[in-house]
């Protein structure tokens, strides 16, 4: 039996199962007893076709791996855009902490406020809780003191009707009568005083207009002698048939004022200048014209 025609048959029985590999090489060595092959280069040839079998199987689970790869690195590739994606989002959400933690203190800030105002407004609550509770006491005392008098005026209206002691019933008139005087008195005295409390808020709007007007006579003062300085600082022409301009600036304790002007030689004898003033803090312009004869 030569190799090809070995390799077949042992194909074909592998194939369907008939017959393992010891078995058909130890058939072929009895059927063919003056075979010129000896029995190892037979094995030899056995173990070949065993490996190459071996690397077929090695083939097709390298091109499964292949695919595994391939199928990881796609995976990767998802996993890898999901980080980016993720990361991010961890921007993002780093920049709302942050906002959140800004907001925060700005929130402990208010709250320390209006806890600074509460513990104010509770201080001034207990002042007024004070004064209200003066003036129970005082209202107290005064209905007491109320009740005292009318009790009082009562027992000397008995006793004016029992006629009981008519010394005491003329000194109670006289001193109503010396009460009643020092009522109406009181009452001129309270009038007098609303009087003058009337004229004395005359005299305080009046006081007031007064200062107004005087502070507004200081600025125009300043302001006039701020333009003054600058009009004074205009130059004369001094050429004959000579037009000139100049400006100055003048100023008067903190007030300031910018001044132009133009003259104008007419001979040797004769020249003419004018000029404006403005103050750079308002109020009105100032100005002067002039003749000058010279002989």
């Amino acid at each position: 039996m030569t190799y090809q025609l070995f390799k077949h048959h042992l194909v074909a029985l592998m194939v369907t199962g008939a017959i393992s590999v010891n078995a058909l090489a130890k058939d072929s060595f009895l059927e063919n007893p003056s075979a010129n092959l000896p029995q190892q280069v037979f094995k030899n040839r056995v173990d070949i076709f065993n490996n190459e079998t071996n690397i077929n199987e090695n083939k097709k689970d390298i091109a499964i791996n292949k695919a595994n790869i391939a199928s990881i690195e796609k995976d990767v590739m998802r996993n890898t855009g999901g980080i980016d994606r993720l990361a991010k989002q961890e921007l993002v959400n780093r920049a709302r902490i942050t906002k959140n933690e800004l907001d925060i203190q700005k929130n402990t800030k208010s709250i320390a406020e209006n806890t600074a105002s509460i513990a104010r407004i509770d201080g001034n609550l207990e002042g007024v809780n004070r004064v209200l509770q003066n003036v129970d006491v005082r209202s107290t005392e005064n209905a007491a003191r109320s009740r005292a008098n009318e009790q009082k005026i009562a027992e000397n209206k008995k006793a004016i009707e029992n006629k009981a002691d008519k010394a005491d019933v003329e000194k109670n008139r006289a001193d109503i009568a010396a009460n009643s005087r020092a009522i109406a008195t009181f009452r001129s005295s309270s009038q007098n005083i609303a009087a003058l409390t009337t004229k004395v808020d005359r005299n305080t709007a009046r006081i007031d207009r007064l200062d107004s007007r005087v502070n507004e006579l200081d600025k125009e003062v300043k302001n006039g002698l701020a333009s003054q300085a600058a009009l004074s600082g205009l130059f004369q022409p001094y050429n004959v048939g000579s037009l000139n301009l100049s400006a100055a600036v003048g100023g008067y304790k903190s007030k300031t004022a910018l001044a132009v002007g133009s003259g104008y030689r007419f001979n040797q004898n004769v020249a003419a200048k004018a000029g404006v003033a403005v103050s750079t803090n308002g109020g009105s312009a100032t100005y002067n014209v002039g003749l000058n004869f010279e002989w």
